[in-house]
């Protein structure tokens, strides 16, 4: 596969979801009243949607923070007094004396339970985000959906990228080779007979996935009272990129969060947005693949070079490995879509209640 840039589906040389500049900018900002952990988790909440709870802090830390110790019994609350030291940088006020910001607030559900939201503009323009709508606090139902959102990507762990920006999102498709006319998309009419037309791409500002292995992760949120038919609609403008997306022969998946219901229900009504690969679609991929390999082995002097370029030995044969499932999965000819139903335990009402936490 022609990887035009950063090659996204190997680990190692997958470009991050926050860059170290714009944590550099966040630290600096706060004139060092943040920690590079502190400014990570930051920085990736405003990526994908503003809000957190203290329990998803507490994940974060889990799955990024090296040694850090989740705590059972007693040791639970030194884990909470832990997680309100680690948050605590987060609600002071930064900036000049003539106009401080404050970094989060805390707010209240009305059916209990509370969040914290990041909408501090020199934040988020100090990471690549002056213009998110995020800044904004949203009302709480939308609240609730991107925390749902927020705690689908916390349990994926390190085994996904999430590129939340849209420039992010274009980078990645513009590398795969994906052309923009198939991406999702809405035009906005200028004011006044000369305004002219502004196209703009992922307007839903949802997440996508990257894993290993060639897979593309998709989650939607849905409020619970939405019913089958009226939420998937929701998920029409992406059939086309699906369809380019499997045509290659990615392994795409679609996540329905936050919605109680069948998932062969969901997925045999999103089949009708997507064609399945056809056999030609299977033998351009594997050429594709093969082409991959010959331009990673291009320009090497020796093997000992190719060995390098992948961390060893080990890491070069995993990489092989990887390419090994993906021309399989293509032999069999499976389909390379999957549905998922996730629901989220940790805002799961009235336990969200009990020990949502916050400041």
């Amino acid at each position: 596969m022609r990887m035009q840039g950063p090659d996204y589906f190997d680990p190692r040389r997958r470009p991050p979801a926050v860059a170290d500049v714009h944590l550099d900018r966040l630290v600096s900002f706060c004139e060092g009243g943040l920690d590079r952990n502190q400014a990570r988790f930051a920085a990736s909440v405003m990526h994908l949607g503003g809000v957190f709870t203290s329990g998803q802090a507490g994940a974060w830390l889990d799955a990024q923070v090296s040694g850090w110790d989740s705590g059972e019994g007693e040791r639970a609350s030194l884990r909470k007094h832990g997680i309100n030291r680690f948050l605590q940088s987060l609600f002071r006020e930064y900036g000049s004396t003539r106009r401080p910001t404050r970094l989060a607030s805390t707010h209240r559900m009305p059916a209990g339970g509370q969040f914290a939201h990041l909408g501090s503009r020199p934040a988020y323009e100090a990471v690549g985000l002056g213009e998110s709508r995020y800044r904004r606090l949203p009302p709480a139902p939308t609240a609730m959906q991107r925390l749902l959102l927020h705690d689908y990507v916390l349990q994926t762990g390190s085994r996904w990228t999430w590129y939340g920006a849209t420039d992010q999102k274009l980078a990645l498709f513009d590398a795969l080779g994906v052309a923009r006319d198939v991406l999702p998309s809405r035009d906005y009419r200028g004011e006044g007979p000369g305004g002219g037309t502004t196209r703009r791409w992922f307007v839903d500002h949802l997440p996508v996935g990257v894993g290993a292995s060639w897979k593309l992760c998709f989650p939607f949120v849905f409020c619970e009272e939405r019913t089958v038919g009226a939420a998937v609609s929701r998920l029409q403008p992406y059939g086309r990129l699906w369809a380019a997306l499997r045509a290659m022969g990615l392994w795409v998946q679609v996540v329905i969060v936050g919605q109680y219901g069948d998932p062969g229900d969901w997925e045999r009504r999103v089949d009708r947005y997507v064609d399945p690969p056809s056999r030609d679609d299977r033998e351009r991929l594997a050429n594709r693949v093969e082409r991959y390999l010959i331009e990673r082995l291009d320009g090497a002097a020796d093997g000992a070079a190719v060995l390098r370029a992948y961390g060893g030995r080990p890491g070069a044969q995993a990489r092989l490995r990887d390419l090994e499932k993906s021309l399989a999965r293509l032999a069999a000819g499976p389909e390379a879509m999957a549905v998922e139903v996730w629901n989220s335990e940790r805002l799961s009402q009235p336990a969200w209640a009990r020990a949502a936490g916050g400041h």
